[in-house]
């Protein structure tokens, strides 16, 4: 559905793929660079955490490789649907790895579907923007935290790259965390008084 809005509203092509082999996956995506074919955003949905992604059913790679492995499609945007995928170490090996890319949206805790749910929200204004202005992606981390409960982290090429102070926004997401997770209930009682 995203994809479809993405496509026709926006003027994007999209492509939706599942891969749930590492031979599967690694088809798909020989057959895009074969193609010529380059992103400039990709979604990603899968199970990971601080070290590495799950790309298939019987493949977890450390988040470097994944970088690589993505490299062919040189995107400039990524929004990660994964636990943990918005964790410096994430952050720092994709961007050291992704030249062209620029911007990295994802959870720095553990995700859940409705996080998900919401990244599958944003896909349409993520394609149509390059260059989201400051207070949008406030708004929407706001709005994140207040529906799902989780933390969505935007990563710039620009000011995140090669930041040492990086890691200590994981530190901050990881004490804030029983915080957020209790926004969403806590909305909730207020409204139904």
């Amino acid at each position: 559905m995203t994809a479809t809005i993405s496509g026709l509203a926006l003027g994007g092509r999209t492509v939706v793929e599942d891969a749930t082999t590492t031979s599967d996956l690694m088809s798909k995506l020989a057959r895009f660079a074969e193609d010529g074919m380059t992103f400039d955003v990709i979604v990603a949905v899968g199970h990971s955490n601080a070290d590495g992604i799950r790309v298939a059913s019987d493949l977890f790679m450390p988040w470097a490789s994944f970088a690589q492995m993505l490299k062919p499609l040189k995107p400039r945007r990524l929004l990660l649907v994964a636990c943990q995928a918005g964790r410096a170490n994430a952050g720092q090996a994709l961007f050291n790895g992704l030249r062209e890319l620029r911007r990295i949206y994802a959870c720095p805790v553990n995700a859940s579907k409705d996080f998900g749910a919401a990244m599958m929200f944003a896909i349409p204004y993520v394609v149509s923007e390059r260059r989201p202005k400051d207070r949008h992606v406030a708004w929407s981390q706001a709005a994140t935290i207040a529906l799902t409960g989780r933390q969505l982290r935007e990563w710039r090429r620009t000011t995140d790259k090669g930041n040492p102070d990086a890691a200590i926004y994981d530190l901050l997401a990881v004490a804030a965390d029983p915080v957020a997770r209790a926004v969403p209930q806590l909305l909730g009682s207020l409204f139904r008084r």
